[in-house]
């Protein structure tokens, strides 16, 4: 359990936890589980992947269009009521999906998968930036001299493990033949948690969310403000706008292999070859994840230690682009590998561990990374520039999603070449960029903070 001396931390935690916990087991279900049930039933070919591929842009497109509106509503209604709006939607995506399983029309099937991908859609979008946002601005609010860095790196890890547990029962309940329970349970627990945040939960109450009716004119001459304000920060603050393209650029790479890996495992080896390996990686996949989140906290929690101060955000940076690129040259040799010869089994296990390590890590990182350089004059946007991020990540998974397919009689690692070489280029450029601006030194944060008082004690 994480302590830290100031107890208003552990309120905030508390929090934190429920709603990271049933936000990782609902990723894990979709991830790992709806996917390979779509390939599976509309036949299980090349044309089923290329189905698959198509309800995943439109997913992509849905959340492209959804992602700053969403944002808007968060930083205009309050992060609170958003968070729970997410859960109730994505209860119901979790709902409808379940019903497909029962139903042999194609049409009826084709209208359950997109009513429950505007559901998905509205409420990953919705949660996106509201929760982050929501975790720093109380953290501020509560002027814990530690940051959110701290908090917000060990709730990824949480998340991971919660990943974990929702693809296992997922995976063993889709192999036993019921998997429709999986997505029932998934229904209920994000019911659940949606009533825990409307009676538990706190609003930020230092930053003024618009209270009463809600007037058409006065709403929208203020959220368009917030978008305005959000999009200046977003582009006109460079290590906000540097870090954006970085993260929308290795996270595009990173959801592209997490997405296409278990068909790609599939179609190479075969149904019965692939078991043994398909639960070998997964697990894998949440040990190197969880791997990557700790290793960052247990580096910042040093850090505070040893300095009293938190990291600085030059360090930061540096582990950021280290990591990025690990995971951009790892794809790209396990393209460049397959380009050449059949898909070589252990380099492809290797290089999944090794981009799951990227995940864990690239999340936390850029989410405490960011919020360090958005103003506090502009924590009322802070969720929609937040949105601005994903829905830049958005973007490329709609423009390299069919790319890096190259369907073929076997689905080829080789078509993450592409996305691997934009993750390089990227990363060097936006670097050397970073690197210049530091130079200049244009501080923008606020001072590191020295913590004052005794020694600060984690419980770990």
């Amino acid at each position: 359990m994480l302590h830290l001396n100031n107890p208003k931390v552990q309120e905030i935690w508390q929090t934190t936890r429920i709603v990271r916990l049933t936000h990782g087991f609902n990723v894990g279900i979709f991830q790992y589980i709806y996917k390979l049930f779509l390939f599976d039933y509309f036949g299980g070919k090349s044309f089923a992947l290329s189905l698959v591929l198509f309800i995943m842009i439109i997913d992509k497109i849905l959340n492209l269009l959804t992602e700053v509106p969403t944002g808007i509503v968060a930083d205009h209604i309050g992060r609170k009521k958003t968070i729970i709006t997410s859960f109730v939607f994505i209860g119901l995506s979790s709902f409808l999906i379940l019903w497909i399983y029962f139903v042999s029309n194609m049409y009826f099937a084709g209208s359950l998968i997109v009513s429950a991908s505007i559901c998905s859609a509205i409420s990953y979008t919705l949660y996106n930036g509201s929760f982050n946002a929501w975790i720093v601005d109380t953290v501020r609010e509560q002027n814990i001299q530690e940051g959110h860095g701290p908090i917000l790196t060990r709730s990824y890890g949480h998340m991971i493990i919660a990943k974990l547990v929702g693809a296992i029962m997922g995976i063993g309940l889709y192999l036993s033949g019921y998997p429709y329970f999986i997505f029932a349970i998934g229904c209920i627990l994000s019911l659940l948690c949606a009533l825990y945040c409307a009676v538990t939960m706190e609003e930020t109450k230092s930053i003024p969310f618009y209270q009463g009716k809600l007037l058409v004119r006065e709403s929208f001459k203020r959220m368009r403000n917030i978008l305005v304000n959000g999009f200046k920060i977003s582009t006109k603050v460079p290590p906000v706008f540097f870090s954006i393209i970085l993260y929308g650029s290795v996270m595009m790479l990173i959801y592209i292999a997490m997405f296409l890996w278990p068909i790609t495992l599939k179609s190479n080896f075969g149904v019965t070859k692939m078991t043994f390996y398909w639960f070998l990686i997964i697990v894998l996949n949440f040990v190197t994840s969880f791997i990557g989140a700790k290793g960052l906290e247990k580096y910042q929690i040093l850090y505070i230690e040893k300095t009293k101060k938190r990291m600085p955000n030059e360090k930061l940076w540096n582990l950021f682009v280290i990591i990025s690129l690990i995971t951009g040259v790892s794809l790209f040799i396990l393209g460049f590998s397959n380009l050449k010869g059949p898909l070589n089994l252990a380099l492809f296990i290797a290089v999944v561990a090794i981009f799951n390590i990227g995940y864990g890590f690239l999340m936390p990182a850029f989410n405490t990374f960011i919020n360090y350089y958005i103003p506090l004059e502009n924590s009322k946007e802070r969720s929609t520039i937040l949105s601005f991020s994903a829905m830049f990540l958005n973007l490329l998974l709609i423009i390299f999603l069919f790319p890096s397919n190259k369907p073929q009689d076997t689905v080829s690692a080789a078509g993450w070449m592409l996305p691997s070489g934009v993750v390089i280029v990227v990363a060097i450029i936006m670097h050397i960029l970073m690197m210049r601006y530091f130079r200049k030194k244009v501080a923008i944060e606020e001072p590191d903070k020295i913590l004052e008082g005794e020694s600060i004690s984690y419980k770990i």
